[in-house]
C-alpha cells in the first residue's frame, strides 16, 4: 500500500478500510471498540514537525469538535498517531456523497435548494464561531442513514501546516478566483463562492466552468475561472431567479458576492418561496452574526500567497501540467 494510504494504528480502533482520499488526506472506516460504532477517521498525510504545528491542530480540533449544526459532520475525536499524522474521528455517513449523487443524475431543483439552504446554514454557523471551511463542495456533502446532508471537512486542509506547501487543500472547480490565483487570502465570501458553485454542481451534475466536451484540461478550466462568464445553469425547470443568485455567488470580484453565507441561503430561500414551497430553514439558531466578509481567518491562512494553481495557469504552454484537484 503506498505510503500515504497507510492507515494508522489507533489505540481502541480497528480498521475496516479506505473509504477515499485526495490532496490532503485520506479518510477510513474504523470500527471503534468503546462505545462500540462505526467511525470515519481523516488522517493528513503531512506529519506535525514540532510542538508549534502540533498545537495549531490541537487548537483547530478543539474549534471543529465545539460546532454543533444538525448539517455539520460531528468530530467525536482528535489526536496525532504514532507516525506523526493528525487525524479526526468523525461520525460515519453511510450513503453516498452529493457529488456522486449528481454526476449520476442531477439533483431537482426543490432538492438542490433544500440542500443548499441546510448546509449554507451550516457554513453560517461556522463563519460564526470563526471557522472557515475552505473546501466545500459536493463531495464533502455527506449523506446519513436517515438521508440526512451533513458537511465535512472543516479546515482540514490547513491545520498543520502554514499552507504554502504543494497542496493546502484547495478543489480547483468549486474554489474561489482569489483563493485559487494567490490575489486575497480565504474569506467568508471564498466559502460563499463555493457554496454557490456546489449548489450550481448539484443542479447541472459538473462544477459550473467544467467543460461538457472530452478533451478538456486544467489549464483550460482554469482559465475560464478566471475569466468566464458564469454560465446558466440551463434546465427548463430552474427559474431565472435560481440563476440569478447563483451568479450573483459565484462573482470574480468578492466585494461583488453576497456578504454573507446566510445571504446567499436568504436568495436561495425566497426562490423556493417563488417556486410555491415553504421556505427551508437555515436552523442557524441565536449565535450573533459574524463579520460579514474577510474577518474570519483560516486555519493555518497567512495572507495572500501564490499557489502551484495560479503556476500552472501563468507557465508557458509547453510547461503547464495540470495539477490534480484535491478530493478530500
Amino acid at each position: 500500500m503506498p505510503t500515504e494510504f497507510r492507515p494508522p494504528e489507533l489505540p481502541g480502533f480497528t480498521l475496516v478500510g479506505r473509504l477515499g482520499g485526495g490532496g490532503s488526506g485520506d479518510v477510513f472506516a474504523y470500527d471503534q471498540r468503546l462505545p462500540a460504532r462505526r467511525v470515519a477517521v481523516k488522517v493528513l498525510r503531512e506529519p506535525v514537525t514540532g510542538a508549534a504545528q502540533a498545537a495549531a491542530f490541537v487548537a483547530e480540533a478543539d474549534a471543529m469538535a465545539a460546532l454543533e449544526h444538525p448539517h455539520i459532520v460531528p468530530v467525536h475525536a482528535a489526536g496525532i498517531a504514532a507516525d506523526g499524522r493528525p487525524y479526526l474521528v468523525m461520525a460515519f455517513y453511510p450513503g453516498p456523497d452529493l457529488e456522486v449523487r449528481c454526476r449520476t443524475e442531477p439533483l431537482p431543483p426543490a432538492e438542490a435548494l433544500r440542500v443548499g439552504v441546510l448546509v449554507g446554514g451550516a457554513v453560517e454557523v461556522a463563519h460564526r464561531r470563526g471557522i472557515l471551511h475552505r473546501d466545500i463542495k459536493p463531495a464533502n456533502i455527506l449523506t446519513s442513514r436517515f438521508g440526512v446532508p451533513g458537511l465535512a471537512d472543516f479546515g482540514l486542509a490547513g491545520s498543520p501546516g502554514d499552507g504554502d506547501g504543494p497542496d493546502f487543500g484547495v478543489s480547483v472547480p468549486w474554489a474561489a478566483p482569489e483563493v485559487l490565483f494567490g490575489t486575497a487570502p480565504a474569506s467568508v465570501r471564498s466559502d460563499v463562492y463555493a457554496l454557490a458553485a456546489t449548489v450550481w454542481t448539484l443542479l447541472v451534475g459538473r462544477s459550473p466552468f467544467e467543460s461538457a466536451e472530452p478533451g478538456d484540461t486544467t489549464v483550460r478550466l482554469l482559465r475560464r475561472i478566471r475569466t468566464g462568464a458564469v454560465p446558466s445553469v440551463g434546465r427548463a425547470d430552474v427559474p431565472p431567479e435560481l440563476d440569478a443568485v447563483l451568479a450573483a455567488g459565484l462573482a470574480k470580484d468578492p466585494a461583488e458576492r453576497p456578504a454573507s453565507a446566510l445571504a446567499l441561503v436568504e436568495g436561495l430561500r425566497d426562490v423556493e418561496r417563488r417556486l410555491g414551497r415553504g421556505a427551508t430553514d437555515p436552523l442557524v439558531g441565536d449565535l450573533a452574526p459574524g463579520p460579514s466578509s474577510g474577518g474570519v481567518p483560516a486555519a493555518g491562512a497567512g495572507g495572500p500567497r501564490r499557489t502551484p494553481v495560479a503556476a500552472v495557469l501563468d507557465a508557458p504552454p509547453a510547461e503547464a501540467a495540470p495539477p490534480a484537484a484535491s478530493a478530500a
